[in-house]
C-alpha cells in the first residue's frame, strides 16, 4: 500500500524523518513550503526575542530636560537654546505617562512676548507621533527667530483627546485640551535647578 501505509510509513520501522513527516505523511501531502516558511518564521523570532536579541524599549532620562510642565493627560519636558543671533530652539518630548486613552495631534506655538506682553514672533509645530501612546514620548522642536524685543516666550499647546470614562450620547467624542506655560524658557514651566 502506498501513500501513508504501513509498509510505506518510516514511522513503521522506527525511522521518522522531518523532511519526510514534513513533505509526505500528512494525508499523502505535504505542509507545503510557504507553511514551512511561516513555521520557521515564527520560531526564529520567538526564539530572537527570548534571547534578548530584539532591542527592548529604553526608558528615557527625563532629568535632561530643564523645563517641565504637566498638562492634564500629557507631560512637556523642553529645553531652550539659541541657535543663531536672534533664533531660539525649543526641544523637548510631549509623553503621556498614565492614559490609557492615548491623547492625538498634540500641537505647540511658541510666542515671543515684548514688555507689554505683545507678540512680536511666533513658531508653530507639532509632535512627530500623531498619537501619545502611554510611555512613548513623542518628540517635537520649535525654532522662534526673534524681532529684537522680545523679553519672554510662552509656548501654548493643544491637543486631542476622548474621555470615555462617562455614559452618554458623547461619550466618545473628542475634546481639545489648550494650555499656555508662561515665561517657558525662562522661570515658567517649573524650571529645575
Amino acid at each position: 500500500m502506498r501513500n501513508g501505509s504501513a509498509d510505506t510509513c518510516p514511522c513503521a520501522t522506527g525511522g521518522c524523518r522531518l523532511g519526510w513527516l514534513l513533505g509526505r505523511h500528512v494525508g499523502g501531502q505535504g505542509i507545503g513550503h510557504r507553511w514551512l516558511q511561516l513555521i520557521v518564521l515564527a520560531l526564529a523570532a520567538a526564539c530572537a526575542a527570548c534571547s534578548g536579541a530584539l532591542p527592548r524599549q529604553v526608558i528615557p532620562d527625563y532629568s535632561r530636560f530643564s523645563h517641565i510642565w504637566a498638562a492634564p493627560h500629557v507631560t512637556l519636558y523642553w529645553d531652550c537654546t539659541e541657535v543663531e543671533s536672534g533664533s531660539l530652539r525649543i526641544d523637548g518630548i510631549g509623553v503621556n505617562l498614565w492614559e490609557p486613552d492615548p491623547p492625538q495631534f498634540l500641537d505647540l506655538i511658541a510666542f515671543g512676548l515684548d514688555a507689554q506682553g505683545r507678540m512680536l514672533s511666533r513658531a508653530q509645530g507639532s509632535a512627530r507621533g500623531w498619537e501619545l501612546i502611554k510611555n512613548f514620548p513623542e518628540p517635537f522642536q520649535l525654532e522662534l527667530r526673534g524681532q529684537g524685543g522680545e523679553v519672554r516666550v510662552d509656548l501654548a499647546y493643544r491637543y486631542q483627546y476622548r474621555d470615555d470614562s462617562f455614559d452618554g450620547p458623547f461619550r466618545r467624542m473628542p475634546t481639545y485640551v489648550t494650555g499656555r506655560v508662561p515665561d517657558a524658557c525662562g522661570q515658567g514651566g517649573r524650571q529645575r535647578q
